[in-house]
């Protein structure tokens, strides 16, 4: 999947789920092959809102299958991703990620992935201050983690886009030196950026 090869991909996740809901990776295979097509469809220039429509009727289906807490969470935050920016739902999408966090028995990491995605949704409708909070959540309780720097980078660029590129160039100053190559390139780039425009 991550070298876009979408199609053996799908044949892979088929032959998990052939195994019957009673397998531990039933889940996982049936939300993975979601996002394979979704990450297809995404990377082709035409796709239709029906295509997605259809994504999203599986994703409905789906949901009735899946018990895992886990399993459940991670359908949510990704169902909720598609309602939101590929179907201009972001009412539908912020729901979604709203029980995904609800869902008890969630580890760290997975309550701290779906806080970022519903702040992203927050941040799509205009509701900023919920958002900045939720990255700073994110960001306290992953200081040393690459999903704390991308946190704070989201933060920071909000900071940028509201004006406040004093504060936002600080920000980005700190995440150069993040253990992420793509997030210290993104904040280097940013941060060279206002130093050169900034009068």
């Amino acid at each position: 999947q991550s070298n876009q090869k979408f199609d053996v991909a799908s044949k892979c996740f088929n032959a998990v789920i052939a195994k019957g809901n009673q397998n531990p990776f039933y889940g996982q295979a049936c939300i993975k092959k979601l996002q394979s097509t979704s990450s297809f469809l995404r990377s082709k220039p035409n796709a239709s809102k029906e295509e997605y429509l259809q994504i999203d009727s599986e994703y409905n289906t789906i949901q009735g299958q899946i018990s895992q807490p886990q399993d459940v969470a991670l359908l949510k935050k990704d169902w909720g991703h598609l309602k939101a920016f590929h179907l201009s739902d972001a009412k539908a999408g912020e729901v979604l990620l709203r029980e995904a966090l609800a869902v008890n028995g969630l580890s760290r990491i997975s309550i701290a992935e779906i806080k970022l995605e519903l702040a992203d949704i927050l941040l799509f409708q205009n509701n900023i201050w919920e958002a900045s909070l939720l990255y700073s959540q994110v960001e306290l309780d992953f200081k040393e983690d690459v999903l704390g720097h991308e946190a704070k980078f989201k933060n920071a660029k909000w900071s940028y886009y509201q004006g406040d590129f004093a504060w936002s160039q600080s920000q980005m100053d700190i995440l150069k030196s993040s253990t992420s190559e793509l997030i210290a390139n993104d904040a280097l780039n940013l941060t060279v950026f206002i130093s050169e425009n900034l009068g």
